[in-house]
């Protein structure tokens, strides 16, 4: 395996080295934002299908209307009881506006329409 060179903390006055891969020191590798489990439903064949037509029939992403869908997003997300395989629940976005969207439903409000 090639060496890779540390680079600096990610942590703003830090003077540690991270690991390889790491964004941050040992130090502060508590402070990484921690990735949430996706349910079980998101790896199976039937979701592959649902989502792969849904982008099939819906292209390009529905918030901003220029890229292309890469993703399909819950409109009532799952854990909040939306259905997880109704097409009125489901909506193509981009990478970006679906990481918006998400990054807003996990802090402030996001509305839906």
């Amino acid at each position: 395996m090639p060496w890779a060179a540390q680079r600096p903390c990610a942590v703003v006055g830090c003077s540690g080295l991270t690991r390889r891969g790491e964004a941050r020191c040992p130090e502060h590798a508590h402070l990484a934002p921690k990735k949430k489990p996706r349910p079980a439903e998101y790896h199976t064949a039937l979701w592959r299908r649902v989502s792969q037509a849904h982008r099939a029939r819906h292209p390009v992403c529905e918030f901003c209307g220029v890229a292309p869908a890469e993703e399909v997003d819950h409109i009532l997300s799952t854990s909040k009881g939306g259905a997880m395989f109704d097409e009125a629940n489901l909506r193509s976005l981009c990478k970006r506006c679906h990481a918006r969207k998400t990054n807003a439903e996990d802090g402030a409000g996001w509305r839906n329409d």
